[in-house]
């Protein structure tokens, strides 16, 4: 399961940081909703005339074909660097009323039950909000003990910034030496990991922050990527196999 090629040496594992959307949970019908709505709203533009958001496969190839969702809107969907800030100040209003089913991914609860000795936080470009009321709608929030939504990181130190991911791992662990894993299922997750490695390593700290990438969502195709994850996870359980050895 291993990619990339870096050589990592022998540390306890003191937390497993994920991502939320393609990796806990499929968000994809959910976000491609509220997408073709927001768009519609701040464009005109009918979304049925749009590629990337006339179906639900074009959407996820769209997604995952950009570096981040401000590359696809302002690409695909023409919108202004203004518009982009008032489309993410209504996202989270768009994702609570929305009650399109997000199915949290099969094996996910399995696995948190099997890591359950480590603390787990969550850092994601969605809102806190609606993934915290996601969560606990299926009875696992209180597997995390810390959960970082856009609200938590300025705009401009979102992912691949790793102002949010050093957060998360300042909370669950007081900076103690030792590895953290963060699991996510795009580009920028991993490019988030190697910018924290970089911050931690300048400040001194006994850390290192492997990426697993989680090759379970539809749509993620780790292979095609210009830098590869630490670990590929093809099920949740693999995520359990590569945390533990």
């Amino acid at each position: 399961h291993r990619g990339g090629g870096t050589m990592i040496r022998t540390r306890p594992v003191t937390a497993v940081i994920w991502d939320y959307d393609g990796t806990l949970v499929d968000t994809r019908a959910k976000n491609w909703r509220i997408t073709r709505d927001i768009v519609q709203h701040f464009t005109g533009t009918d979304p049925d005339t749009i590629e990337a958001l006339s179906s639900l496969d074009g959407y996820t190839i769209a997604l995952h074909h950009y570096h981040d969702w401000r590359h696809l809107y302002m690409t695909e969907f023409g919108m202004s660097e203004k518009t982009l800030s008032e489309a993410g100040r209504l996202w989270t209003e768009y994702q609570l009323s929305d009650d399109t089913l997000a199915p949290i991914y099969a094996g996910i609860e399995s696995a948190l039950g099997k890591l359950r000795n480590l603390p787990h936080g969550i850092v994601s470009m969605n809102s806190k909000d609606n993934i915290e009321r996601s969560l606990a709608k299926k009875s696992l929030l209180d597997r995390f003990e810390f959960v970082i939504g856009y609200e938590e990181v300025s705009e401009a130190r979102q992912k691949p910034a790793p102002d949010g991911l050093l957060m998360c791992l300042d909370q669950l662990t007081g900076m103690a030496p030792g590895h953290v894993a963060y699991v996510g299922d795009h580009q920028i997750d991993i490019e988030c990991v190697r910018n924290a490695n970089k911050a931690l390593a300048a400040d001194g700290c006994d850390i290192y922050v492997f990426a697993i990438g989680a090759a379970y969502g539809i749509g993620a195709e780790f292979g095609a990527w210009p830098k590869e994850p630490d670990y590929t996870a093809q099920c949740p359980d693999d995520i359990v196999s590569i945390v533990r050895r």
